[in-house]
């Protein structure tokens, strides 16, 4: 599985993601849309390496500040979360070079 760059994982009603998922260094684009993620997968944050991610429909109201970390990150998109306006200002803020879409 070390060479895993794309993981499909779209409604599925997930609520979690297991913590091994960190050690998939390969892996550049997560989708995880149409879930029941009401907290942001913490796990995200310990690949730095990923390019695109799609948290579109879920119920996820902050992002943590780690994200800052992901140096890659081309796409993020939260689209159809509860995220507050003044949240999201922040957001763009810790990714100032990916296009992040609410």
């Amino acid at each position: 599985m070390t060479a895993l760059t794309d993981l499909f994982l779209m409604e599925n009603n997930l609520q979690n993601l297991p913590p091994e998922l960190e050690s998939i260094k390969s892996l550049k684009k997560v989708y995880l849309a149409s879930n029941q993620f009401d907290h942001f997968p913490i796990v995200l944050c310990k690949l730095p390496q990923l390019e695109q991610i799609n948290l579109s429909k879920n119920f996820i109201i902050s992002i943590p500040t780690c994200i800052q970390q992901w140096k890659h990150m081309q796409y993020l998109n939260l689209s159809k979360n509860p995220i507050p306006e003044d949240s999201k200002n922040e957001i763009k803020k810790l990714l100032p070079n990916s296009r992040v879409n609410f």
